[in-house]
């Protein structure tokens, strides 16, 4: 079987439990849509990332910039800036508090987060449908041939695929299919054979017509932390 063909595009499956401005939303997990404040209470959306495990900590990977100020919105964050802090909506109205965004980095090749957070149970599935089977690492994502269906549990998008474009380095290129609010989400192949989901980034945003993730195994390796995977 062609490497492409050992991934399956999964676009518009999977369980999403959706708010009124259909965002995915629930009890932390992958794919979960996160309220991000600072301390002049100032708010933006990203996406819950990989679950991650620790010595002595559990926690979620998601974009490093959801740690720092909305460039883009710059009237949305006037004043002093702080810590910013990171809230699920589990049953759609209360707030759970997760933790502080810890930025590990925050460059248009290289952006990454951690969420340390108690409220981090274990998860292993993406979507509610794919197991995590495991992560790939930096040598075989850069053999994956263009065309390769890469796909995104964003908060916003719910799971999209879009063909690879490009691997470069630990930046990971593919065709556009997210949407702003996205940035945290995990970034995985799903195994044609296994139907687990692979993991191999995580979502930063776009750049013109191309969606842009960092590399996961990189992130971990800084992170001491391992993802949680299927038993």
């Amino acid at each position: 079987m062609p490497l492409a063909q050992q991934y399956l595009n999964v676009s518009g499956q999977g369980v999403a439990q959706l708010d009124h401005q259909l965002e995915q939303y629930g009890s932390p997990a992958p794919g979960v849509k996160i309220a991000l404040w600072d301390a002049q209470v100032h708010d933006r959306k990203c996406t819950i990332g990989p679950a991650i495990i620790a010595v002595g900590r559990t926690g979620f990977l998601t974009a490093g910039h959801c740690a720092t100020p909305d460039t883009e919105h710059p009237e949305r964050w006037s004043g002093a800036v702080g810590p910013v802090a990171a809230q699920v909506h589990p049953d759609g109205k209360g707030a759970l508090e997760l933790g502080v965004i810890e930025q590990i980095s925050a460059t248009p090749t290289d952006d990454a987060g951690v969420i340390w957070t108690r409220a981090a149970a274990g998860d292993d599935t993406i979507a509610g449908t794919w197991k995590v089977g495991g992560v790939m690492t930096v040598a075989p994502l850069q053999r994956l041939p263009a065309g390769t269906p890469v796909c995104v549990d964003g908060a916003i998008s719910k799971v999209v695929c879009s063909p690879l474009v490009s691997v470069t380095g630990t930046q990971i290129r593919t065709r556009l299919a997210t949407k702003e609010g996205d940035s945290g989400a995990p970034v995985f192949v799903v195994d044609a054979r296994t139907k687990s989901a692979i993991l191999i980034g995580v979502h930063r945003g776009w750049e013109g017509n191309e969606g842009v993730a960092t590399a996961i195994e990189p992130i971990l390796s800084r992170v001491g932390a391992k993802v949680v995977v299927a038993a």
